[in-house]
Formats: C-alpha cells, structure tokens, sequence
C-alpha cells in the first residue's frame, strides 16, 4: 500500500472516530460558509479538531484539541479552511469543524484568564465545570457572572488540587479543571 493511501485510510478512520466520539453535536454544528468573514469574532473550534500553521492536510500541525476551543477569526473561510488566531499565533482550522456560536452542551475554554468580575460564555462553562465537581455557586448556579462564590470554589480548586491559589482561572487551573 503506498504512503498516500496510508494517509487516506488514517484520515478516514480519524474523521468515523471523530463522528462516533463528537455524537449529537455534530447535528446542531453552524458552520461558517465559504466566503463568510469571521474576521475578529469568536468562533469556537470543536473538540478533537486540528489547528495548522497552513490550510493544507501536509501543513504541520499547531494542535490537537482536548475540549470545545474558543479562538478569533482572522479572515474570510475558503471552501475548506478558516483562518483563526489562538495565542496570537495565526493558524488554519477545518471549516467544517468550526461553529459560529457555541456548540449545545459543550464546555468551552477560551484563551483570557478569568477574574472575579468577569462575564461571558467563558465564564458560564467554567461555572459548569465546578458544579460538575460538586462545588456549589449559590443561589444564581452557573450565571456567566464571575462573583464571590465563583471565585472561593476556584480557590478552593485550586488548593485542592496543588495550583497557585490566587482564585483566576488561567492556563494551568483550566487544564486541570478541563483536562
């Protein structure tokens, strides 16, 4: 068997894996359309999905996806590839595993370290990650609001856990939750 059918065969088995791991998300996917610009917006790479340093399947590979992605658009989508930035390093995704607006049930990570008195999706899932560890965030559950309670349960978390405890959740505290 040549390398090229190698490669095929290995894509093949990688996109059936992805579709019986990604289950039901895969139906409610809104994924750009070709020609659509998502310069600057959020746009939220699903779970076991590549990020390249080119658009092309031979590009070397950025990352592998462990959990939902939030990164920014930088450009307008081919038929194939949508150019994004994470970390401020620009990348490539596969169009097709990109969604417009969050993934149903999945828990996003974003690159900004969170803080009390931050708000957004962001924080929501990092809410939910907590409460899925059996902390309780008072009255209010998962609100998206980065309050008091947010922040005790992440220090917490974090004591628990061996991390800084400084009650953010930055890159290390949200590989832990999330990883």
């Amino acid at each position: 068997m040549t390398r090229r059918n190698w490669l095929s065969l290995a894509f093949s088995v990688g996109a059936l894996a992805g579709l019986l791991i990604a289950g039901p998300q895969q139906a409610a996917a809104q994924n750009p359309n070709a020609g659509t610009d998502i310069s600057g917006k959020p746009v939220y790479l699903r779970k076991l999905s590549v990020l390249r340093y080119t658009d092309s399947f031979v590009g070397r590979i950025y990352t592998l996806t462990r959990v939902t992605l939030e990164v920014q658009g930088r450009g307008v989508c081919t038929d194939g590839w949508c150019p994004l930035m994470h970390n401020k390093v620009p990348l490539f995704a596969r169009r097709t595993h990109i969604d417009v607006s969050v993934p149903q049930g999945a828990i996003v990570v974003s690159e900004r370290t969170l803080r009390a008195g931050d708000t957004g999706e962001d924080v929501k899932a990092i809410q939910d990650v907590l409460i899925k560890k059996g902390y309780k965030l008072g009255i209010k559950g998962a609100d998206g609001v980065y309050g008091l309670d947010t922040a005790a349960a992440v220090r917490d978390f974090q004591q628990k856990n061996g991390l800084v405890v400084d009650g953010e959740v930055g890159p290390e505290t949200r590989k832990r939750m999330v990883g």
